[in-house]
């Protein structure tokens, strides 16, 4: 599951696999970045939910409902070229190729993001500095006592997904408790 013209070497099964227990799907192969919106099938590309933020869910063998729910990467800029997009689909949430005057860059994980253990940030930078995504990870596994409160994090709370599961964005996300200065200041450290 990439843009570029690289052939599959793992088929659906992986990717299937990966979802239904709520994890992350990263690859880097293909030289090229790359996001999927939160997927409710991969070996259809079926999508879930089109935010920017949103939370993983693992399916639970125990009901005739499939609630696994996860999204995939590509991170495959950090070497010595920079392919073109060959693919396109609705089910991508971020592409960033050549084709879109790609840099190199890297996707960084920021996880227990704001104090919370629930909660993880990404985002790729090229080289230059510039962001080119950006999104909340939640786990489905949120309690509702361990949600914090969001106001302090410049954020808009979207609502709940999947009983006690929040959904969160936000574009700046303000500062880390125990940490002085904003986003802005953070970013360019980075």
């Amino acid at each position: 599951m990439q843009v570029g013209g690289k052939s599959d070497d793992t088929g659906w099964g992986v990717y299937e696999a990966s979802r239904s227990g709520g994890a992350i799907v990263a690859t880097a192969h293909e030289h090229s970045y790359s996001r999927t919106h939160l997927m409710s099938r991969f070996d259809t590309q079926q999508v879930a939910n089109t935010a920017s933020s949103f939370a993983l869910a693992e399916d639970d063998p125990g009901t005739p409902v499939d609630e696994g729910r996860s999204f995939a990467f590509v991170s495959g800029l950090g070497g010595r070229s920079i392919r073109d997009q060959e693919l396109d689909g609705a089910w991508w949430a971020s592409i960033y190729t050549s084709t879109q005057d790609a840099n190199f860059g890297a996707l960084f994980g920021a996880f227990g993001y704001a104090g919370n253990p629930y909660l993880a940030r990404f985002y790729f930078k090229d080289i230059d500095g510039t962001l080119v995504d950006e999104f909340l990870v939640w786990s489905a596994r949120t309690p509702a006592a361990a949600v914090p409160s969001l106001s302090g994090l410049g954020a808009l709370v979207l609502g709940a997904l999947v009983g006690t599961t929040r959904i969160a964005h936000a574009r700046r996300m303000g500062p880390r408790p125990g940490r002085a200065g904003g986003s802005a200041q953070r970013e360019s450290r980075r």
